[in-house]
């Protein structure tokens, strides 16, 4: 039960790694965005501080210059992130499998 519980908290934070950068690669012309980080601390991620501010004030398009975020490193990340996703939730269905094989096995 336990590497169930910790593939689904990596879903969840998965999840929430891609949302970032989803939002940074929304922003890549917006001027003044600056790119958020996702960061992981033990089995938890957090959203950089930069993100949590821009999201609280929620500023229009300044005449700052244009969003350091770069596309290319974002796509990097999220195929990393859809590959890491797909291992977890490969992990969860071999699980399944194999508690379901064991209890056919008790029935039998």
């Amino acid at each position: 039960m336990k590497v169930n519980n910790a593939n689904l908290a990596a879903l969840s934070n998965i999840t929430v790694q891609q949302e970032v950068s989803a939002n940074n690669v929304a922003n890549l012309l917006t001027r003044g965005y600056r790119a958020a980080r996702a960061l992981q601390q033990g089995d938890r991620v957090t959203v950089s501080p930069e993100m949590r501010a821009a999201i609280q004030r929620n500023e229009a398009a300044s005449s700052a210059a244009p969003s350091p975020s770069d596309a290319a490193t974002e796509q990097v990340r999220m195929r990393r992130n859809e590959a890491a996703y797909t291992a977890n939730l490969n992990a969860i269905k071999t699980r399944d499998a194999l508690y379901k094989a064991l209890d056919d096995l008790n029935k039998g």
